[in-house]
């Protein structure tokens, strides 16, 4: 019986670390990631080594409220992110972000003032689906501390028609 007890812990622990270091689960909240995630989507994240990138889509234990919070990296620590009012077009460091996994420019208004330099240790987060994203252009969100992050995507486990690497 002790032995049984002692194999269950064993792979309770396992389990455990695994989600901690090596892969974590995430669901998809809301149409904020559409086209390329939606709302339901259960994926995988990989804390394992991470740094952030441009165009990384990660995983945040920022709670604000709707779940795990999915979004894209558009800006890192040091870099000047700006976005035209009237266009809704992103640019870095004065450079136009292209972003061929947007469907509409952004048309609502942000929280914040633009141009926007993104503070030491933090990245500036928007949603693949701008008008229907509480993401770095909310005060509920703002600039995101890089500690906060909990992996970037790298597979999709739910739904099967869309299982695969991100």
């Amino acid at each position: 019986m002790g032995e049984i007890i002692g194999r269950i812990l064993f792979v309770a622990m396992a389990v455990v670390l695994v989600n901690i270091y090596v892969l974590r689960i995430a669901t998809v909240s809301g149409a904020s990631m559409k086209p390329t995630l939606h709302g339901g989507d259960v994926v995988l994240c990989s804390p394992l080594g991470y740094e952030p990138d441009y165009g990384d889509i990660v995983v945040t234990e920022l709670d604000i409220g709707e779940g795990d919070l999915v979004k894209r990296i558009v800006a890192l620590a040091g870099d000047t992110v700006d976005i035209d009012p009237a266009t809704g077009a992103v640019s870095v460091n004065g450079k136009a972000v292209d972003e061929p996994y947007i469907t509409e420019a952004i048309r609502e208004e942000a929280e914040i003032d633009f141009p926007a330099v993104v503070p030491p240790g933090r990245v500036f987060l928007l949603g693949d689906n701008r008008n229907h994203s509480v993401d770095s252009r909310r005060e509920v969100v703002g600039m995101v501390p890089e500690s906060t992050i909990l992996g970037k995507v790298v597979f999709r486990i739910w739904p099967l028609e869309g299982f695969g690497p991100m």
